[in-house]
């Protein structure tokens, strides 16, 4: 794609994100004053979905962002850092005595900030997940399918995780095909290691309509936190 279509990809993109409605031409060119015409967009968005970044949900809707849009997304947009009162926040929820308070009370709030849950593998055999409410409030798992699909994930969560802790270090952004938790979710996560050959996860799970960049960031924060 060339930049002005790579411009627009993420708009669509960030708009999806924020609205889960599909996306048109005329809003588009409107709220982001691109300037070009609602035509050159709409002809663009017809390209966009011919190399399968965009799909079409009805005849006469907009486009909804795929699999591989998101991951032009990841790879191509800026991560800004935390704000300053999110990560006051943590520091200051990091600073209790106890490890696993400090752990479940990062969760919540990192869950509450995100609007999605969050999972953690504390130890080999020790896992907690908090923000299910939240993750299940999402548009995607309205119908009852996807959510008893998550709800059976969750349930083999401490497989999920000990997989992740084994096989992956350091930051990890799985989405979609390459995503245990299932391909209409999207996680953000992080392993760490607290004491010698103790090693966990920590990570937001949300649907693959996710807001990577930030979350991203989040998780930046959260891994040197934890890490020290």
């Amino acid at each position: 794609m060339d930049a002005r279509q790579g411009i627009l990809l993420n708009h669509l993109i960030e708009e999806y994100v924020e609205t889960t409605e599909p996306v048109g031409s005329k809003l588009l060119a409107k709220k982001y004053e691109m300037a070009v015409s609602p035509a050159t967009i709409r002809n663009d968005m017809v390209i966009l979905e011919e190399e399968g970044y965009l799909r079409q949900p009805h005849i006469s809707a907009g486009r909804v962002p795929t699999e591989r849009a998101y991951r032009y997304w990841i790879e191509h947009s800026e991560v800004k850092p935390v704000e300053r009162h999110e990560r006051t926040m943590y520091e200051r929820l990091w600073a209790d005595v106890d490890e696993v308070v400090r752990f479940k009370s990062l969760a919540r709030a990192l869950s509450d900030e995100a609007e999605n849950a969050v999972v953690i593998a504390l130890g080999e055999d020790d896992f907690y997940y908090t923000g299910l409410s939240a993750l299940f409030a999402q548009p995607e798992f309205e119908e009852q399918g996807y959510t008893v699909s998550l709800a059976k994930v969750i349930d083999h969560l401490d497989q999920i995780l000990g997989e992740l802790v084994k096989e992956r270090e350091g930051p990890q952004t799985l989405l979609g095909s390459d995503n245990p938790f299932g391909n209409a979710c999207g996680f953000v996560g992080t392993t760490y290691v607290r004491k010698p050959r103790q090693r966990g996860c920590i990570g937001i799970l949300g649907p693959l309509r996710m807001h990577y960049p930030r979350n991203i960031a989040r998780m930046r924060f959260i891994a040197e936190l934890i890490n020290g």
